[in-house]
């Protein structure tokens, strides 16, 4: 009788990773779920299949379908994968600030630090860069978002920090990928536009 092989160290910290990766989402979702009142909603963002294929990189794909979660290679050099989520948010007044409605998204998470603010595209979006920590996991996340009236649309990434850049004021792994987190968010711009005006 042969033994069955043990599962690879590599696959135990893949799955671990990727339930990470979930769970992050999951807070997410849940920190603009709290935050909604009755007349309110909360959406998870999904992109069809032929605008995917127009994103860069190419290597983009979908890794969760509720809610929707996409995952890339930003940097083909390091191999190490960067994640992409979109989230609606109708709750808000219109009085309602950027910044404020940003700072709810990372409620939930063990650890926080925010590292910076700046309006970008055209100075509609504010992008908020921040470092948070779940489950002895370090994460960069930078955040882009986008507000009309009562509604806010976030774009979100996030990378794993490597252990030298725990606790810096600076992410470079994650902020040199800011162009191409960039041309993604005004493509899922155009798209949200261009589905608002054929309903």
């Amino acid at each position: 009788m042969h033994a069955k092989p043990l599962k690879s160290n590599y696959s135990k910290d893949r799955n671990r990773f990727l339930e990470l990766v979930l769970k992050i989402c999951a807070i997410i979702l849940s920190a603009c779920i709290i935050s909604c009142s009755s007349l309110g909603s909360t959406t998870s963002i999904e992109f069809p299949r032929n605008k995917i294929e127009q994103l860069e990189p190419k290597n983009l794909k979908k890794i969760s379908k509720d809610p929707s979660i996409y995952s890339f290679t930003p940097d083909e050099d390091t191999k190490q994968p960067a994640y992409f989520t979109a989230v609606k948010d109708c709750s808000f007044t219109a009085e309602s600030s950027k910044l404020t409605t940003t700072r709810q998204l990372f409620v939930g998470f063990d650890q926080l630090k925010l590292l910076r603010h700046q309006e970008v595209l055209q100075q509609n979006i504010l992008l908020s860069i921040a470092q948070v920590k779940l489950d002895q996991t370090y994460f960069g996340v930078a955040t882009y978002s986008l507000k009309e009236g009562s509604c806010v649309t976030d774009f979100i990434f996030w990378m794993q920090c490597p252990p030298e850049i725990v606790d810096q004021e600076h992410l470079p792994n994650l902020e040199k990928h800011l162009p191409a987190f960039e041309r993604i968010v005004s493509l899922g711009i155009d798209y949200l536009e261009d589905k608002l005006q054929r309903a």
